[in-house]
């Protein structure tokens, strides 16, 4: 297991795995333990060669975001390998939100590297993304999902302190 998070009611698991199926999610009960797995990802927006490294879900519950480690990558900075699903706890994974227009591969470097970190603010106002190389970005989150992006931090590379940033958050 690479990774876990539970949601903020406490009630789901979700944990990522170096082998398939990468990302597996289960109620959970303080009482009896592991409970009912929930369906995998839509496979639309989810590919199946990336091991699941960072999991975050959004403050409101209403929100899955997973970062994946590279494994597989047949044009490395053209894809992002994170995604983030919107989530119901009575059904699990539910269609996987579009990417803002300016993601794009050939501005933003994380592609080639994974994708280690996603954080969601305490408050839910943002979304954090970076890698282990130490390239931070963040987006303004709203009741739909991306909203503007901010400027990165300067300079855009951080170090590899990113690497642990999912310590942070909840």
């Amino acid at each position: 297991m690479l990774f876990r998070s539970f949601n903020t009611t406490g009630d789901v698991i979700m944990l990522g795995q170096s082998t398939y199926p990468y990302i597996t999610g289960y109620r959970w009960s303080n009482s009896t333990g592991f409970g009912t797995q929930y369906g995998q990802p839509p496979a639309n927006g989810f590919n199946q060669y990336f091991k699941g490294q960072n999991i975050a879900f959004s403050p409101d519950g209403k929100y899955v975001a997973i970062g994946f480690g590279l494994d597989v990558f047949d044009s490395p900075n053209t894809v992002w390998p994170f995604y983030v699903f919107n989530w119901d706890v009575s059904t699990g994974f539910g269609s996987y939100l579009t990417w803002p227009t300016a993601i794009s591969g050939s501005t933003m470097p994380i592609g080639s590297y994974g994708c280690t970190a996603v954080m969601f603010t305490k408050s839910g106002d943002a979304l954090i993304i970076g890698n282990q190389s130490g390239y931070v970005f963040a987006w303004r989150w709203t009741s739909s999902g991306f909203g503007t992006q901010y400027a990165s931090p300067s300079p855009a590379y951080v170090a590899t302190a990113i690497w642990d940033a999912s310590i942070y958050s909840t």
